[in-house]
């Protein structure tokens, strides 16, 4: 701090938090996807100093949050160390996809093929991983990057919405009906 001579000072602390609705108390999970969607946005509040308060290292999406917001490798260890045997992260297919979108950028691929696998194996027989938000963000997470997907889904997003039912096969079946969207992925 420097020492200057004034009658009248900013003081900024970066302490804030949010709650799970307008005007209610301060709630970590709420403050976890706020800071999060404050990072993306670029924006220079956050509420890091909230949930470092109330960091628990057993749970994945403080692990897999914080080291998206703040890249510090302690929070990536923590969350590659705490995958279980069967590729998850607390038996969880959301908090699995969270743990390998966190994971891409670092050194542990093996984490994120262990998750692949754990994937794998809970798909359900119409292609899904039980819901949308499962299985929406398992794809964006684990395989947005991956040609395995059926041709109508890959490459630019603008390529689905062009798409009118004109890619078709055993499940690669483009649609305008979100509900049988969920029920043409495949990704082994």
């Amino acid at each position: 701090v420097d020492e200057e001579q004034a009658s009248r000072a900013n003081l900024m602390i970066k302490n804030g938090c949010f709650g799970a609705r307008y005007k209610s108390v301060c709630d970590t999970d709420s403050s976890l996807y706020a800071n999060l969607a404050l990072k993306t946005m670029q924006s220079s509040m956050d509420s890091v100093f909230y949930l470092k308060q109330n960091y628990d290292p057993a749970n994945p999406l403080h692990n897999a949050i914080l080291y998206i917001v703040t890249g510090d490798q302690a929070y990536s260890k923590e969350l590659a160390n705490r995958q279980r045997n069967d590729g998850s992260w607390n038996t969880n297919v959301y908090q699995t996809a969270f743990s390998v979108l966190a994971l891409k950028s670092t050194e542990f691929t093996q984490n994120i093929e262990n998750a692949k696998k754990y994937f794998e194996n809970k798909q359900l027989a119409d292609g899904s991983l039980g819901n949308v938000q499962d299985t929406a963000l398992t794809l964006y997470a684990a395989y947005s990057e991956n040609s395995n997907l059926p041709e109508c889904f890959s490459g630019d997003v603008a390529l689905f919405s062009k798409q009118t039912g004109a890619c078709q096969g055993s499940y690669e079946t483009c649609s305008n009906n979100i509900e049988s969207v969920t029920a043409f992925y495949r990704f082994i």
